[in-house]
């Protein structure tokens, strides 16, 4: 048992774990000191709550298809023109305006405008955060002291970004556009019969249709009654053939513009929401115990390491270990 006791005083990190059981209390102690001043800090902070949405934005090239627009997730350049915009410098501003956040953060007494554009700025990073995640989404986070406040910020965003959306739909100047080229047909369509019911009434000129070729054709005893028919039989035809597309050029203008009109008017939501945002009830952070644990944990281990490297250099060192070490040299 003593040559035991002797071998393992004499094993080179011996005097390490001496030396670190000799400062023990005051690494706890330290560490509980350490531990108290966070947990003192953490406490006197204000609760925040989180509230975000996951969403997606839609595929631009579908939403604006012609003649059937359809709504489909988005591509990675739909993401980041997206994310670009709720990052921007325009819809920060939008946002601080619409909730008067320079007043709602305290800062409405500072006078300079850069100091306030500099602390509002700060303010907003830490609170206000968006990012495109691996699953090809978009999520959109506010932290506030007021769940309330939180809540309204990010339903404002989407509806932002829904407005943003409507920028590049098409759908609602393509439905004008169409019924405005519609019309035009129509008085063209109508302009043509009333020439055409002209040359009929004057001349007796008289068509009937092929059933099986579908194509326009003069009744030849109508020319013989009234020979001066027979000038004008190539445009009586003409008319008829022409009058004919134009209305078949209007059915399909009224049938897709109607489409366009349903989709327009159905109110889908653009935005493929995957997460909806709700009224936080729980604060988010601070993570006051999470916190108060890993200060326990860093100050103990940090401590540790210091009395470690101090007993290496020799300074905690007592004088037996001094002359231990002089024998039997360690190599840590």
């Amino acid at each position: 048992m003593h040559s035991a006791m002797v071998r393992l005083k004499q094993w080179p990190y011996f005097s390490y774990i001496r030396a670190w059981l000799r400062s023990l209390p005051f690494l706890v102690g330290g560490s509980i000191l350490i531990g108290g001043l966070m947990a003192l800090w953490q406490f006197l902070l204000p609760d925040e709550y989180l509230c975000r949405a996951e969403f997606v934005p839609p595929l631009l090239e579908d939403l604006n298809a012609f003649p059937y627009p359809r709504i489909t997730p988005g591509e990675a350049a739909d993401l980041e023109r997206t994310l670009s915009y709720l990052q921007s410098g325009t819809f920060m501003g939008e946002l601080v305006a619409k909730f008067d956040l320079i007043k709602h953060y305290g800062l409405q007494n500072t006078q300079d405008p850069k100091e306030i554009e500099r602390k509002i700025t700060s303010i907003l990073k830490r609170k206000v955060s968006s990012r495109i995640t691996r699953n090809s989404t978009i999520i959109f986070e506010v932290y506030d002291e007021d769940p309330q406040y939180a809540h309204d910020m990010v339903v404002f965003a989407l509806e932002k970004v829904k407005n943003e959306i409507s920028v590049y739909n098409r759908n609602p100047i393509a439905y004008e556009e169409s019924y405005k080229q519609e019309k035009e047909i129509e008085i063209m369509i109508d302009s043509l019969q009333k020439r055409l019911k002209y040359l009929r009434t004057k001349y007796g000129i008289v068509t009937n249709v092929d059933v099986a070729t579908g194509s326009i054709r003069v009744v030849y005893e109508s020319l013989f009654k009234n020979p001066e028919a027979l000038a004008y039989y190539d445009e009586v035809i003409y008319l008829e053939s022409t009058i004919r597309n134009l209305i078949g050029q209007v059915s399909e203008l009224r049938r897709r513009r109607m489409d366009r009109e349903l989709f327009y008017k159905s109110g889908l939501d653009p935005l493929w929401i995957i997460d909806k945002p709700g009224l936080p009830t729980t604060p988010a952070r601070p993570k006051r115990f999470l916190i108060i644990i890993l200060t326990l944990l860093s100050s103990f281990s940090i401590g540790s390491v210091i009395v470690l490297y101090a007993h290496y250099l020799g300074l905690f060192s007592t004088e037996e270990e001094k002359i231990s070490a002089e024998f039997h040299p360690a190599n840590p």
